[in-house]
């Protein structure tokens, strides 16, 4: 099951994009979670949404991978306006694509080893033997060599999320999404998981878009960065770009300033 891989890092770069949100809304009640909001990732990139918890982040990727239905706006996946697509539409499309989500999601009632198959055991007609080749490379890939046989109980919040992350690559996706990947984790963790974003990106040019409120984890392993904040994007750019940002919200999310009572940076 290897991936094809682009010739070069400028092919990647000057291909069309994976993912392209445009004029996204959704609405829960009279709670208006996503406002106009567009965006879009090209093959092998970073794609990081930060704000505020609870501002709605997560509904966008629950949009991405066919969870969710905007209210309005277009949704394109791999070239492809899946906007209002049938379920049996994204079942294809999710097997180009996983998602990692907040709390792991992992069934505890499985081993580890048939938590990281159940992908191939859904969408693939493996023999065991090869299907178990798999889970074992890719736990070793997340740094959990010979933990196949233990239950999700047995392993700490960290080791949870990198079970995740090792399910989500069995299908050798096109693009994942992560759901707060460094929530509740210790700085070497956290530090840990972006690694491995950036060896999905840098080996295997695997797509990725996280939304998360670690703002120094989001800098260092994005390409871009989209800062999240009463349901839009209020702005869109590389690294640098965010940390030079002139808009209020911006410079106080940043620099982790609390609200006035008007709502303004103190």
């Amino acid at each position: 099951m290897s991936k094809a891989i682009p010739a070069t890092s400028e092919d990647a770069a000057d291909a069309g994009p994976i993912v392209r949100l445009t004029g996204i809304s959704k609405a829960f009640g009279d709670m208006k979670v996503l406002q106009d909001v567009s965006f879009q990732v090209k093959p092998a990139e970073t794609f990081a949404i930060i704000g505020p918890s609870g501002c709605g982040k997560s509904v966008t990727l629950k949009i991405i991978m066919g969870l969710l239905r905007c209210d309005s706006g277009s949704v394109e996946i791999f070239g492809q306006n899946v906007t209002d697509a049938p379920e049996s539409t994204f079942d294809l499309l999710r097997r180009r694509m996983s998602m990692v989500f907040q709390g792991g999601a992992l069934f505890d009632s499985m081993t580890v080893g048939e938590n990281v198959g159940f992908a191939l055991d859904q969408h693939t007609k493996l023999p065991d033997a090869e299907k178990k080749e798999i889970v074992d490379l890719n736990l070793d890939r997340v740094g959990l060599p010979g933990i196949a046989n233990k239950m999700p109980s047995d392993l700490s919040g960290g080791m949870r999320k990198r079970v995740a992350l090792a399910r989500s690559l069995t299908l050798e996706p096109e693009l994942i999404l992560f759901d707060e990947p460094t929530t509740g984790l210790d700085p070497i963790m956290t530090t840990e998981i972006g690694l491995l974003v950036t060896m999905l990106r840098d080996k295997f040019e695997t797509a990725s878009i996280l939304v998360s409120h670690d703002i120094k984890n989001a800098l260092e392993i994005s390409d871009r960065i989209g800062v999240h904040y009463k349901g839009r994007l209020v702005t869109i750019g590389t690294p640098d770009e965010i940390r030079n940002c002139s808009d209020p919200f911006v410079r106080q999310f940043l620099l982790g300033l609390p609200n006035t009572p008007e709502g303004e940076a103190a």
